[in-house]
């Protein structure tokens, strides 16, 4: 097994329609094939991932970290993207 010290903070699980393409299961896999001691969850406005995430994650013996990507728009001003970490 490969130890690493990078933490990727932004995956997409499905729930973010049209931007998450890995089932969480094989993601947790290939997570713990890498040796990533953590990773983070941040879904486009929904937090719907968040608990399958931790069960998956937590499974594999890697430490959940969940976030929401808020997206903004107001009239007059270009669309915005915000992380909120939790």
């Amino acid at each position: 097994m490969i130890t690493s010290t990078y933490v990727p903070l932004r995956v997409h699980s499905p729930y973010s329609l049209a931007e998450g393409a890995i089932f969480l299961d094989d993601l947790a896999d290939r997570l713990k094939e890498w040796g990533v001691p953590a990773a983070g969850i941040a879904d486009t406005n929904s937090i719907s991932g968040a608990y399958s995430l931790a069960g998956a994650l937590t499974k594999s013996g890697i430490q959940p970290l969940q976030a929401v990507q808020i997206k903004i728009s107001h009239p007059g001003i270009a669309q915005a993207v915000w992380r909120i970490p939790r």
